[in-house]
């Protein structure tokens, strides 16, 4: 075939796209509409729209924010961070880290707007470059380590839940010696069970990730008002200082600060950092142009202001810093010390 038949090709199959109807549920409110593909959107290189619009801005929303889970990210990883400077490590180095990411928010924001693909980093990548023949290998490594970074965020996130789950356990059983079988045994159940919800129940996925969207917030709301609220009633360790909070610095590491500093941001990175999955549904919501860029502000606002927020709570709730350092699980050491209980 000619390089001028396959463009015309192309832009008949994109012409037929642009009659495409896909129909749509619109569970808010209980009725039924068709929706028309524009020429130049999604489906404008040509191929079938396979998936239907199930997603609303809300629910969309509501995947940033469970996928990206920043305040239990941040509490999960603090490890990282915590021996790289002390609170005032951990705050300042979260806020730089939200500074740059806000750029990078921004221009997934700008490129979903401009090219909405499920396909997304990789289809950026191999668009950008332009003429110069770079596009396919760009794009060939750039979805390579989108699909690795997805993989081990998965893997972190599923680990992050076990630790927890098994902490919890051993914090409630003083006679339990945690051992590495029992995170991994907790892993392997917690992948499987997302992994079936989202093949056997993918048609649940937009209330799933909806009442992810109030779990998530209720879960953070009801954290800092017992860690903020907790300290210094009834016989328990006053709140700590502002001073120990904000200025002294604390990492006797042997590196030098501004590496220590540099270090320490991957646990602000980690939390923030994931600002591209909801472009992977441009495919399965109604105008996507326009609705991604505001559910990626969405969740890279509320994801920062309640990180911020649940970091300045727990660090003020430390009241033995050493014991830190003694902990397998330092999160669960400050929330023991600001409620005095197991179950805290």
């Amino acid at each position: 075939m000619r390089p001028g038949e396959q463009d015309q090709d192309y832009k008949a199959m994109a012409d037929q796209d642009a009659d495409l109807k896909v129909r749509e549920d619109n569970p808010s409110h209980g009725i039924e509409r068709t929706e028309t593909i524009p020429a130049g959107g999604v489906n404008a290189s040509g191929h079938t729209q396979e998936l239907a619009r199930k997603f609303s801005l809300l629910s969309l929303a509501g995947v940033g924010l469970v996928v990206g889970t920043v305040w239990p990210a941040v509490g999960g990883s603090i490890l990282t961070a915590i021996f790289n400077g002390g609170p005032p490590g951990v705050l300042y180095e979260f806020m730089t880290v939200a500074a740059f990411y806000s750029t990078v928010a921004a221009s997934v924001a700008e490129l979903a707007s401009a090219i909405p693909s499920s396909a997304g980093v990789y289809h950026w990548a191999s668009v950008t470059p332009g003429r110069g023949g770079w596009g396919r290998a760009v794009g060939f490594f750039a979805g390579w380590w989108n699909y690795l970074a997805w993989v081990l965020g998965a893997a972190t996130m599923a680990s992050i839940f076990a630790n927890t789950v098994v902490q919890m356990y051993a914090v409630n059983h003083p006679g339990f010696e945690a051992q590495s079988w029992h995170v991994f045994v907790a892993y392997i159940l917690a992948t499987w069970l997302a992994c079936a919800l989202v093949c056997l129940a993918n048609d649940a996925m937009p209330h799933l990730n909806t009442f992810g969207i109030f779990a998530v917030l209720f879960g953070f709301f009801v954290t800092v008002i017992v860690v903020a609220v907790m300290p210094g009633r009834d016989g328990r360790p006053p709140h700590a200082t502002s001073s120990f909070v904000w200025k002294e610095w604390s990492a006797a590491l042997g590196y030098p600060d501004g590496f220590v500093f540099v270090a320490g941001m991957v646990n602000g990175a980690y939390s923030l950092g994931a600002v591209d999955p909801l472009t992977h549904l441009a495919e399965e919501i109604p105008n996507p142009e326009r609705n991604i860029p505001i559910a990626i502000g969405l969740q890279f606002s509320i994801g920062f202001s309640t990180g911020l927020c649940y970091l300045i709570a727990i660090m003020y709730a430390i009241n033995n810093y050493d014991a830190l350092f003694e902990s397998s699980y330092p999160i669960a050491e400050i929330y023991h010390q600001a409620t005095g209980s197991a179950a805290g």
